[in-house]
């Protein structure tokens, strides 16, 4: 027991097809399976299987999940992060992953939900997911992004392009079609001014402010909208470029706590503030 919630280490398999009477902590198998297909929704802090296969059939949430192989079947999963040594393959109703990482990676067709960053070495066909973002991409507009990925001991790929700015550009506008991300009309205008519109440095920041409003339609302004509008208001850039990572923290524990989706156009519309800001 750790605390009040039960860890399991095993050298072989680990199977769970009954409801736990309690919480779980950990699940580790040092050189077997991990098989999770729970009745009933379990919440994990950790799973993990060096030596085998993780395989998810049911309704699991854990911090992170690390094998050789991970296999999600059925149901819903929800993760921070998946990683694995050879191979991960999605097949289950919907997934909600903040990285997946993995040498061989497919997708099926009818999953649904959302893997904000994914890195592989196989071409992913199309997908329903939301996100798909590289791990540089991941960096570069997730606060704290970096030191995510080395907790997870996960390295971002070298990049040969990294100087030329315009290549960078298209990539990442490649990889966010590849993966049915949308940029409306009105970002991508916002985005040009931002190239030409030396005299208002704030433009673009108020044009990405806009989008996000609007990514909300009728509803109630996140708490940390709100904080972002006031300083973009007050025309304090420099107030605003130190205080832009805690407001993204902010709005990734209000989505936590509330609807775990964050509208494309929402993280679009920060990563185009965080970089107009870098220019001050």
């Amino acid at each position: 027991m750790e605390g009040d919630a039960l860890s399991i280490h095993n050298t072989g398999d680990i199977v769970i097809e009954g409801a736990p009477t309690g919480s779980l902590s950990t699940l580790t198998s040092e050189s077997g399976n991990i098989v999770l297909a729970p009745p009933k929704a379990i919440t994990v802090t950790s799973v993990s299987a060096p030596g085998g296969t993780v395989t998810i059939n049911g309704k699991v949430t854990a911090e992170s999940i690390s094998a050789k192989a991970v296999k999600f079947e059925g149901g819903t999963l929800k993760a921070s992060v998946i990683k694995a040594a050879e191979a991960i393959s999605l097949q289950g109703a919907k997934l909600e992953a903040t990285i997946v990482v993995a040498p061989m990676v497919s997708i099926a067709p009818s999953v649904k939900g959302r893997a904000t960053a994914i890195q592989s070495d196989n071409e992913i066909g199309p997908h329903k997911l939301k996100g798909g973002f590289s791990l540089s991409e991941f960096v570069e507009m997730i606060p704290n992004g970096a030191e995510i990925l080395a907790e997870h001991d996960i390295e971002v790929k070298d990049d040969d392009d990294d100087d030329d700015d315009d290549d960078d550009d298209r990539s990442a506008a490649a990889a966010l079609a590849a993966h049915e991300v949308a940029v409306d009309s009105d970002t991508a205008a916002s985005e040009e001014a931002s190239e030409s519109d030396d005299d208002d440095p704030a433009g673009p920041i108020r044009d990405a402010l806009s989008t996000i409003a609007e990514a909300y339609g009728d509803g109630d302004l996140p708490g940390p909208i709100g904080t972002l509008s006031a300083l973009v208001d007050g025309g304090d850039l420099q107030d605003l470029k130190n205080g832009i990572n805690k407001i993204w923290s902010d709005l990734l524990k209000h989505h936590q706590q509330t609807d775990p989706y964050i509208p494309n156009a929402v993280t679009r519309g920060f990563q185009t503030i965080q970089l107009e800001l870098r220019k001050l």
